[in-house]
């Protein structure tokens, strides 16, 4: 497709970004019930127990360490993302990079909701606002959330850099994923079933997805397509070129790797 239309953007190398929908807001969630340390006097013992989205991990490991002057670098992760965290070889600073590592944990959206509501954390980093099911958890355990705007990101969607289609717009977008759209030549691209990936139902980048993207569309109900992971869609769309994914723009362009992409 060669015009460039209204809220598309061009592709880059690798995992091509398709259309920008809304720039988000980070959160950061606090229950501290003490008196909180200020930024001089803190300590690494003093620091929060900290929990998050997978895409926050970098932003909450480095603003721990730029707070507590400590070194970190970046590692391959489990997952097959790459991330910031303390760095174990700094020796001088070894008890300290130990004690910061038990402090930050990020175990996705849902899951950093649940382990504030029931004090397992003291705040968390997260690319959305409650769920209803996290709202009336919160309210069943007499919780009540500060919320509080912290950073911006982007929601974005990714495709293979192979595929026939080098922007969409919104509309079209709402239409594969309504499955009113199913084949890539209803958009002027080749003859190719359109893989419409989707993340768990509880994800930050499905409750986004729903919120700035299809608002009270109903999405396909594809048990197949759906993906447990932040690198689940990276990793899929890095060999399905006929396959549309989504993401939030820090994760796809910082955090997952971009060597393996074909």
């Amino acid at each position: 497709m060669s015009r460039r239309r209204k809220d598309s953007v061009r592709p880059r190398l690798g995992i091509a970004i398709l259309a920008a929908t809304a720039i988000l807001v980070a959160i950061a969630i606090y229950s501290w019930s003490t008196a909180e340390p200020t930024l001089e006097t803190m300590t690494v013992d003093d620091y929060p127990i900290t929990d998050g989205s997978s895409s926050t991990h970098p932003i909450g490991v480095i603003t721990a360490c730029h707070l507590l002057d400590i070194p970190y670098r970046d590692y391959p992760w489990p997952d097959g993302s790459i991330r910031p965290w303390p760095d174990w070889e700094a020796k001088e600073h070894e008890e300290e990079v130990e004690k910061l590592a038990e402090k930050i944990g990020h175990h996705g959206t849902h899951g950093s909701y649940v382990n504030l509501i029931e004090g397992r954390s003291d705040l968390i980093l997260v690319a959305r606002l409650p769920s209803d099911e996290e709202l009336d958890y919160a309210k069943n355990e007499g919780v009540e959330f500060d919320i509080r705007p912290f950073a911006l990101d982007a929601f974005v969607f990714v495709v293979n850099r192979n595929c026939s289609i080098k922007d969409l717009t919104l509309d079209e977008i709402r239409g594969i994923y309504t499955g009113s759209i199913t084949n890539w030549n209803e958009l002027g691209g080749i003859e190719a079933n359109i893989t419409a990936y989707q993340r768990n139902d509880q994800s930050g980048s499905q409750q986004l997805m729903r919120w700035f993207v299809m608002g009270d569309l109903e999405m396909m109900d594809v048990p197949d397509w759906i993906l447990w992971t932040m690198m689940g869609p990276i990793n899929m769309l890095d060999q399905d070129r006929n396959g549309l994914g989504y993401s939030v723009y820090y994760f796809e362009q910082f955090m997952a790797p971009n060597d393996n992409l074909s």
